[in-house]
């Protein structure tokens, strides 16, 4: 059974390059892909994210390639939220008036530090470790409306921070825990090999806590332009078999579907 990309992005969530067509063309022996773009509500970072008023246009879009291209890789549609607790219900209003495949839920930022932005390093007066909890906070928080079925890039806090996580496995075993009681899945996230930790999110060290969990997982690239799809995928599948996964999860329609870990 070929792997799955459940995280590509569009051109509409104003960062990415390439038509959809395009990152369906590279999905290199893939089964298929999860079209996921960003939905974030806060006014100062609209520019990162399509709109509300865009999401109709993203739906159709998606649901016109996917049956353009009956009997070739499935094509699924979703969209990642960004959370913040404040902008949570019109989000979730937002994301619940289609027939989405996907809902991911996606912590980019602790207050206002953008957690997966290098420049956010610059000026950092809060301290790491306050900052990691800060963000783990947050994720729990996150769980405490689990109408998404996926959570997002785990530990990107990482990206540009390093490793701030330390000695922290007591909290990640309680929102594992929480994960695994939900239902929802976590998202392995690969885009982390092109960044400057230089692993995906979560890290590998957290994998066996997370099969020890029961957690299922989807595979994801975060892919941003065309070529990015599917990326680090077999290393990553390899680490996922060490850690005893042998199957991962996707998403139609909101439902789960298993399927074996090559």
């Amino acid at each position: 059974m070929p792997l799955f990309d459940s995280h590509v992005h569009t051109e509409l969530c104003n960062h990415a390059q390439g038509p959809m067509a395009c990152f369906l063309a590279r999905t290199r022996g893939l089964s298929g892909l999860c079209f996921l773009d960003h939905l974030t509500l806060r006014p100062e970072d609209a520019r990162l994210s399509m709109s509300p008023e865009e999401a109709p246009l993203y739906y159709a879009a998606t649901r016109r390639l996917s049956r353009a291209n009956a009997g070739g890789p499935e094509v699924l549609v979703g969209l990642e939220i960004d959370y913040a607790p404040d902008l949570a219900a019109p989000a979730k209003e937002v994301a619940m008036r289609f027939d989405f495949d996907l809902l991911a839920m996606s912590v980019h930022f602790v207050d206002e530090i953008n957690l997966v932005s290098r420049r956010a390093t610059r000026d950092l007066s809060t301290p790491r470790e306050e900052l990691a909890h800060r963000y783990l906070d947050l994720v729990l928080s996150a769980l405490s409306d689990p109408y998404f079925q996926v959570l997002g890039h785990m530990d990107c806090a990482k990206k540009f921070f390093g490793p701030i996580f330390a000695g922290m496995e007591p909290r990640f075993r309680e929102i594992f825990t929480a994960l695994a009681d939900l239902g929802i899945a976590c998202e392995i996230n690969t885009s982390g090999f092109d960044h400057p930790v230089s692993e995906p999110y979560p890290s590998p060290a957290l994998f066996t806590l997370m099969k020890k969990a029961g957690v299922d997982i989807t595979l994801g690239s975060d892919a941003h332009k065309p070529c990015e799809v599917g990326r680090h995928f077999d290393k990553t599948a390899a680490l996922l078999r060490d850690a005893g996964y042998k199957e991962f999860v996707t998403f139609s329609r909101r439902k789960r579907k298993r399927h074996p870990l090559p």
